[in-house]
């Protein structure tokens, strides 16, 4: 079965981890969930896509491509 989780809920589970400074393996097992799940919500929380590049480095790199063309 698959869950739902709110915004609320990624984001106390996230904060645990980057403000509390608690392990994910412990919050993982704290809140009974797959630790991979919480590892993408702090890479979205952090503005990390699945590659490991920061959003704004995505932009930054869209529009250098863009001035080369011109």
């Amino acid at each position: 079965m698959r869950y739902k989780y709110t915004e609320a809920y990624k984001m106390s589970a996230v904060k645990m981890v980057l403000e509390e400074e608690k392990l994910p393996v412990e919050v993982t097992a704290n809140l009974g969930m797959p630790a991979g799940l919480l590892y993408k919500w702090i890479r979205q929380y952090k503005g990390i896509d699945s590659q490991g590049k920061t959003n704004a480095l995505q932009e930054e790199i869209k529009q250098l491509k863009n001035e080369l063309k011109a």
